[in-house]
């Protein structure tokens, strides 16, 4: 028995009037047994005006949710390692995170799968989302009307603390928001979850990408039979919800048909059949009528509720060309013929998706502990999904078995299956066809501290390795790629660097100057900062920015230096001055301090073809109060009325 339900019958001796409140008033209680008075007034409260009443989901924190899920980011992009690879691991906040990757990848991933946290009420989620929102800006949202006082009280109070539903919902509804924005038109979500919190889940995301859009609850088999919940019910299951952006667009591929029931014994020149069903779910009054077998005289009609398949005239043809046999004998309740289906109508090779095709034992928790266990020799992560599992997802939405270019996500990527699955997939294609699969990954985890006591945190110490879950996921793709590398005997180097990936991370931004002021870039604007970037700082600054113009983050960036010489102390110096270009945008970071560069910039503009610019971007500290940028700005203006050009300026920060 738990501490919970101890200290609950306890209460109950002190008062029994609360247990007759639970049995008459079940629906005032949380699941640890506190009384919501709220809840209580709702219903004794007789001046109720259920006109004003609609079906929804309402919880504390859905106003804040949404202005979450809104937010520009307030952050820079990272880059740690960079490769010749569009795979992408990404270190920090997923919300901040998602916010990144809808101004460069919307609607372009066809399948997210996400293992958010249960909820469990063991500590497995806290709220503890965008702490940079301090008492002082909610207060401002209270102001402004998008949140009520008393909200903001509560909310301040989920933090690092409470397991609440409003608490849960409010730290998924605006990822799933964002989500949805990520997701093609014929794109899908899946959502591992159990009991704790699936009803708010399934109405969560009813309203998040509509009702019409739900597509499937599939059960994943999570345990053998063990001792059961303490009322004479064993849990060896949870839920995965699918949804899509556009079901009408949606059509998931289950496995291969294997043909074994396809024959030809009569022997029908349009080949090999096999019986099918001959009713339909819907017709009228020329689908309903009897079927008389003239063998036997058996009389048949649709199945209670169904019409055929075909009208009287289909059914004459059909006789005429073999489509329907009937039969010489048989059992008195057996339809007197057979409605073939012939190999060569089948529009897919591919059966539906079973909704219980993860209920077999290779998809247990347990497969995924040890898969973990081969790879890393240790138990270092809690019941993670079996990369089996994962792959089926996204082979069902992701063309099957074919060579897909499809953009796979996991924001709650924990020890990195997802990515695992990807590049299992794209090497089997490469087993099959000689040519590496081409699908792409991006996973997303926040840098979470490993408990002291946990293996994981020993094999980071051991392997010199932050302390963290990223470390893990990061760690686990490496070893996966190297053994699968050695299982499908792969010596080519092109399709081993395929498997590699790039890791990103979410930085705090420089410390920035007043908005309104930077909006004013005034020539008289006191713009002294003593601020000097690194090259690192510099190229995370382009990250972040190239991701706002629509680039992924794979996308090249470009170095182009300008010099020139110039008298320094009265000795002639070289200098030169980096931009940066990204397509058909440049970047210009550092502060302009010489004429030179407007000079070298516009040149090269006007005389080197490949040179194609349609923006100019200045960094907000790059000195946009000097001589030298309205120099820049009138020379691009003077160049686009010359040259009928369309060059954009623009200071962004």
């Amino acid at each position: 028995m738990t501490n919970s339900t101890e200290q609950s019958r306890a209460d109950e001796v002190v008062n029994p009037k609360l247990s007759l409140l639970k049995k008459e008033f079940p629906e005032v209680f949380d699941v640890s047994g506190n009384f919501n008075l709220e809840k209580f007034q709702e219903i004794l409260d007789s001046n109720t005006k259920f006109f004003n009443e609609a079906y929804g989901l309402n919880f504390l924190g859905k106003s804040y949710a949404r202005h979450l899920a809104n937010l520009e980011p307030r952050t820079h992009i990272s880059e740690e390692r960079k490769v010749e690879s569009e795979n992408i691991y990404i270190k920090g906040d997923n919300l901040e995170v998602l916010r990144h990757l809808n101004l460069a990848y919307k609607e372009q991933v066809k399948m997210i799968y996400i293992d958010p946290p249960y909820n469990t009420q063991n500590g497995d989620f806290v709220y503890n989302d965008d702490r940079r929102l301090s008492e002082r800006e909610l207060s401002k949202l209270v102001v402004s009307g998008i949140i009520k006082e008393d909200e903001k009280e509560r909310i301040l109070k989920w933090e690092g603390k409470s397991n609440t539903h409003s608490a849960w919902l409010t730290f998924m509804y605006p990822r799933l928001v964002l989500a949805r924005r990520l997701l093609k038109d014929d794109g899908v979500i899946f959502i591992s979850i159990d009991d704790n919190e699936q009803a708010q889940l399934k109405l969560l995301c009813d309203e998040i990408f509509g009702e019409e859009n739900f597509v499937a609850e599939i059960i994943r088999k999570t345990k053998s039979m063990t001792g059961d919940e303490g009322c004479g019910i064993n849990m060896q299951h949870e839920l995965l919800f699918c949804f899509s952006k556009i079901k009408t667009e949606v059509f998931l591929e289950g496995e291969l048909k294997t043909f074994d029931d396809y024959s030809n014994p009569d022997n029908d020149e349009n080949g090999e059949w096999t019986s099918g069903d001959p009713s339909a779910k819907s017709g009228g009054e020329t689908t309903y009528f009897e079927i008389i077998n003239p063998y036997t005289g058996k009389v048949d009609y649709p199945p209670r509720g169904r019409f055929w398949a075909f009208s009287k005239k289909s059914l004459e043809e059909y006789i005429k060309n073999g489509k329907i046999l009937f039969k010489k004998n048989h059992k008195k309740n057996y339809r007197g013929f057979i409605f073939k289906r012939y190999k060569n109508e089948l529009q897919t090779t591919f059966n539906p998706v079973s909704t219980l095709f993860s209920a077999d034992n290779e998809y247990l928790n347990q497969v995924g502990t040890r898969e973990l266990q081969e790879i890393f020799g240790d138990e270092l992560f809690s019941n993670p999904k079996p990369a089996q599992f994962v792959k089926k997802l996204i082979q069902y939405s992701s063309s099957g078995n074919s060579n897909s270019s499809d953009l796979i996500l996991d924001f709650f990527s924990g020890s990195a299956t997802t990515a695992h699955a990807v590049n299992q997939l794209n090497l089997e294609v490469y087993k099959n066809t000689g040519k590496m699969g081409s699908r792409k990954w991006i996973m997303v985890q926040l840098e979470e501290e490993i408990d002291k006591s946990k293996p994981a945190y020993s094999f980071c110490i051991d392997n010199n390795l932050p302390t963290n879950i990223t470390s893990i996921g990061i760690e686990r793709i490496k070893r996966a790629n190297k053994k699968m590398i050695e299982e499908f005997s792969v010596t080519d180097e092109k399709v081993i660097d395929q498997l590699d990936f790039s890791v990103y991370k979410v930085e705090e931004k420089l410390q920035s100057l007043d908005e309104e002021s930077l909006k004013a870039f005034s020539p008289t604007l006191n713009f002294d900062t003593g601020e000097v970037l690194t090259e690192t700082q510099k190229r995370d600054i382009v990250h972040t920015f190239k991701l706002q113009d629509g680039c992924s983050l794979s996308a090249s960036i470009e170095e182009y230096i300008f010099n020139w010489e110039q008298e320094v102390f009265g000795k002639l110096a070289n200098i030169s001055y980096q931009a940066y270009k990204v397509g058909e945008v440049l970047y210009l970071i550092d502060t302009i301090s010489s004429s030179f560069v407007v000079k070298a910039l516009l040149e090269r503009i006007d005389e080197e073809r490949e040179f194609n610019i349609t923006r100019v971007v200045l960094y907000g500290f790059s000195g946009t109060e000097s001589r030298y940028f309205m120099e820049l700005q009138e020379n691009i203006e003077n160049y686009n009325n010359k040259k009928s050009a369309t060059i954009k300026m623009e200071v962004r920060r």
